[in-house]
């Protein structure tokens, strides 16, 4: 940590009467204040190498009233910086980018915060504001180089070089006038362009060395190229042009929104078809048949079709949310630009935005209604269908329960069907009605069996006649 400031040593600058060679020079011990930080200098040895200050007389002791004979060299330059005139200090790093934090000029005593400001120092500010706003017109800044690059048919180079002599002729109100002109938002950036083109023009025909020099010499040239440059460019701006502009950008919006549902008015068309007519396609299956199967099929296809669906409704909303970023960074754009017009155009976006929340509402409502549909059909195909699902979608597949027969006993075999003669199927193929039964006739008595007479329980055994 420094044992002496920056100020400290300002103090004592401003009671040293420099040589003309600005490293000698003889102290005025003025107040206590000043002999306080002399003092200190020559006790500290470390506040001694950051000053580089010494004083070169053999004193008993340092007196208020008393002027000695002093050394005096550079700073530590984490200090600040002690220079001889203004063209010290401009060649100090980055004084021609940024004017430095600390600093001591010993022609005219100058520091950052004297008042009232020297009018060498004021231009020197100015110059410096300048400076900054070509830097944003350039393609860029190289601080290492200490230079603005511009691209105009290739690199153009302009470096930021000039001496204490050219601030004399650098134009304030002119430097004032650029600068009010770029600091308007509204088109800003056709400003920056156009300070650009005319940096460019002025500074072609010159020295790359003295181009800047050139430049802020003739700051009239540029604030008449800025002035003309920008009349021209608002010439081909009118209320109705601009009206126009934003209609065309309205439809074309309007046409990227309705276009998002054109995308998938396919799909749209395919929703009717994933209910009623699949409902109607349903067959009623009580075991594990074709009917089932077909049910089925007609039930996953419902629901990929809803998934598909789904995909389509989900890449439409990224579109429309990008389309919906895209209104709200020209608005922005537009407001910025045309800040003066920007409450008689605004309600052209908030119905663009009103427009973007319908279709989404609506994307929502399709995919909703697709669910509730495939959802009507599988409600539909679970009513007709009588069996478990999980038993016809087994590996197995359902079994059918059989009675077994007792032991011993042969199963019954099915009567054979009868093979009836073609002309027989051809008259049964039309249906008759069946004639009446034809009585049996009667059997006549000699035709039927004798039965014997069956014996009475009293009587004995048969008896047997011997002849």
């Amino acid at each position: 940590m420094a044992r002496i400031t920056f100020d400290q040593l300002t103090l004592l600058y401003r009671h040293i009467a420099f040589d003309q060679n600005g490293d000698q020079g003889r102290l005025s011990i003025a107040t206590p204040e000043v002999r306080n930080v002399i003092q200190l200098i020559e006790d500290d040895h470390d506040a001694a190498a950051d000053a580089d200050i010494a004083v070169v007389e053999d004193v008993d002791a340092l007196r208020v009233g008393q002027i000695v004979s002093v050394r005096v060299g550079p700073p530590r330059t984490a200090l600040g910086s002690l220079v001889r005139d203004f063209d010290g200090l401009l060649d100090t790093p980055d004084a021609r980018v940024k004017e430095p934090r600390a600093y001591f000029v010993i022609d005219g005593g100058i520091t950052p915060d004297i008042a009232p400001c020297p009018e060498r120092l004021a231009t020197y500010r100015k110059v410096l504001e300048f400076t900054k706003l070509v830097g944003e017109a350039a393609a860029y800044v190289d601080q290492s180089k200490r230079e603005l690059i511009f691209i105009k048919d290739g690199k153009f180079s302009v470096p930021l070089a000039y001496t204490a002599s050219d601030l004399d002729r650098v134009s304030v109100s002119d430097a004032d006038a650029i600068l009010k002109a770029c600091a308007d938002e509204i088109h800003r950036d056709q400003k920056l362009a156009i300070l650009a083109e005319a940096v460019i023009g002025i500074c072609a025909s010159q020295p790359v060395a003295g181009r800047f020099r050139h430049l802020i010499a003739n700051l009239g040239a540029v604030n008449e190229e800025v002035r003309n440059g920008y009349k021209l460019f608002a010439s081909s701006f009118s209320y109705s042009k601009i009206r126009n502009e934003i209609e065309a950008a309205r439809i074309d919006y309007l046409n990227k929104i309705h276009k998002t549902i054109i995308d998938i008015q396919t799909q749209l068309l395919g929703i009717p078809v994933a209910t009623v007519i699949v409902a109607s396609q349903l067959k009623v299956a009580s075991a594990c048949g074709v009917e089932f199967w077909i049910n089925f099929a007609v039930v996953v296809g419902a629901w990929i079709f809803v998934a598909l669906l789904a995909i389509a409704i989900w890449n439409q909303w990224a579109t429309l949310a990008s389309i919906s970023d895209d209104v709200a960074r020209q608005k922005t754009k537009f407001q910025r630009d045309f800040r003066a017009l920007s409450d008689q155009f605004d309600t052209i976006f908030v119905t663009l935005a009103g427009r973007i929340k319908w279709q989404r509402r609506f994307l929502g409502f399709v995919g909703v209604l697709a669910v509730v549909g495939a959802g009507v059909a599988t409600f539909v195909a679970n009513r007709v269908t009588n069996v478990p699902y999980m038993s016809c979608l087994s590996v197995e597949g359902p079994t059918i329960a059989t009675t077994p027969n007792p032991p011993g006993q042969t199963p019954a075999q099915p009567n054979p069907t009868p093979v009836v003669p073609d002309k027989l199927q051809e008259k049964s193929a039309t249906p008759q009605t069946s004639p009446a039964p034809i009585a049996a006739p009667p059997i006549p008595s000699s035709a039927q069996p004798k039965v014997p007479p069956a014996a009475s329980p009293q009587s004995g055994p048969p008896r047997t006649d011997i002849r």
